[in-house]
């Protein structure tokens, strides 16, 4: 691969490229020798020899009086640049505002102007990040221009997925020299911290910080967009909280509601010119939506029978509390998990409710297939694993016994046999701790087992790799969520 092309940005002052203001009578005098009123971009240029220059000053167009802007300081830099420093490119690209005070405008020109340039970059190219991840060494000075000009850039920078090195221009009187450039850590400003925090709990899954984090954030921000949006997305992962502890009411409500504004400000989410792609946001709202609905019917009936979507959402479920090291919760959801599939290979299958194998189906063939698979198990030697009331004991044992052998589900013995002893230990796992009759801990090579193993459970659900599939609530779907916060 090509050596990486160094990208340098820079705002543009009043004290470019040279401190007194005399470009030209300056750089005629010296021929490109450095002087001690050199400003920073020039001295940036100088010593980190850049291959791509771009350079953003305040608008002459723009500005609200005459002279009161640098963008002609910015195009004599530009000159000095492309002749004496081996600088391939230079761009000038102004900040189209009138007040290079205004760090909310500010945020706004210098956002719409890395979108140009990032599209510039990659247009040859199908994947933009990938493009300026291996290409480019992108590097941006902090000295130049206004303070709110970098106010704006430690708040927009780091909400982009790519890596950027910062420095800052130190004044002749202190250093000289290329000692003048140095590195510097982008102190992020409160809320770019908050967006970083923000997007590592909700990769975390740790819901509740995220809330509390965008409740912050709606205080916060410098803006308004993300403000108004920092209530949302709260309220949202409220809802994927509640979806943890199994309140599907609550989350069906809350996530409705979310897509329900979303559809009432769609124009608002919507930019002219991303500067990165955002997902049809209201497609996974609405996704959410009809997938909690589901759930949350078979609750509002009190069913506690499984389906497909409650086994699928199980398995997720027990994937957030892998991530968050909740081993304990991990082996008690497998566990159910493991049942809960035989119930429904039981029910899919052969017509048979596990806790009630007498009830009748509305159907009139599935009602034929219930009572001719019933009254034969009752007339086998399989019969002592059915309570008299009328289903099949609890005992995990003889539900796979009453699948295997009484009805020969060869998948379900394969999985049996392939998997016995880790079964069987995490059978041993679940009786000594905390999760059923011991108190020692789950320990996480258990809790791996159950991950491996609850993969496997997967195919053994009927249409259960169609759910997974199209499950709403994966990690990207939260990402697409927060795409909103950090994409204004």
């Amino acid at each position: 691969m090509d050596e990486k092309k160094k990208v340098l940005f820079s705002f543009v002052g009043s004290r470019d490229p040279y401190s007194d203001g005399k470009a030209k009578r300056l750089w005629k005098k010296f021929q490109g020798r450095e002087t001690t009123s050199e400003g920073s971009v020039l001295t940036a240029c100088r010593w980190l020899k850049p291959d791509i220059v771009y350079l953003f000053p305040s608008s002459k167009e723009k500005a609200a009086q005459p002279g009161n802007h640098t963008e002609d300081k910015a195009n004599e830099a530009r000159e000095i640049i492309l002749s004496k420093f081996g600088v391939k490119e230079c761009t000038v690209m102004p900040l189209m505002t009138e007040n290079a005070t205004d760090t909310t405008k500010l945020y706004t020109c210098l956002r719409n102007n890395m979108r140009r340039i990032f599209n510039s970059l990659t247009k040859n190219y199908p994947d933009e990040q990938d493009c300026i991840r291996n290409r480019y060494e992108l590097i941006f000075i902090l000295t130049s221009g206004t303070q709110q000009m970098n106010e704006s850039a430690r708040l927009f920078l780091p909400s982009l997925p790519y890596e950027f090195q910062y420095y800052t221009c130190i004044a002749p009187g202190f250093a000289q020299g290329k000692d003048r450039v140095k590195p510097t850590d982008l102190k992020l400003a409160d809320e770019a911290r908050l967006l970083k925090s923000i997007e590592a709990n909700a990769d975390g899954y740790y819901f509740h910080s995220v809330v509390e984090n965008c409740r912050i954030l709606a205080e916060v921000s410098v803006l308004e967009k993300r403000r108004d949006r920092s209530n949302v997305i709260a309220n949202l992962f409220t809802a994927y909280e509640d979806i943890d502890v199994m309140q599907y009411d609550s989350a069906y409500d809350k996530i409705s509601l979310a897509a329900s504004y979303y559809s009432r400000h769609k124009e608002d989410f919507q930019e002219k010119q991303p500067i990165l792609p955002i997902a049809e946001i209201g497609e996974v709202l609405n996704r959410q939506a009809e997938f909690l609905k589901g759930l949350w019917g078979r609750v509002r009936t009190n069913d506690e029978g499984e389906d497909v979507n409650s086994l699928i959402d199980l398995f997720f479920n027990m994937e957030r509390a892998y991530t968050r090291g909740n081993y304990v919760d991990v082996l008690a959801r497998f566990w159910r998990l493991r049942e809960g599939m035989m119930n429904f290979r039981l029910l899919t299958y052969h017509k048979l409710d596990r806790r009630n194998l007498r009830k009748p189906f509305i159907s009139k063939e599935d009602e034929q297939t219930r009572k001719a698979n019933y009254d034969r198990l009752m007339k086998s030697d399989y019969r002592d694993r059915v309570d008299p009331n009328g289903w099949v004991r609890n005992e995990i044992i003889a539900v796979v016994s009453l699948l295997t052998g009484f009805f020969g589900d060869r998948e379900l013995a394969e999985f049996e046999n392939v998997y016995r002893a880790k079964l069987e230990r995490l059978q041993k796992a679940r009786n000594q701790t905390i999760v059923a009759h011991g108190m020692l801990p789950v320990s996480k090579d258990a809790a791996d087992m159950c991950m491996t193993l609850g993969k496997e459970i997967i195919k053994l659900i009927p249409g259960g790799h169609e759910v997974y599939d199209i499950y709403p609530f994966k990690r990207e779907n939260i990402q697409e969520v927060l795409n909103l916060l950090k994409y204004i």
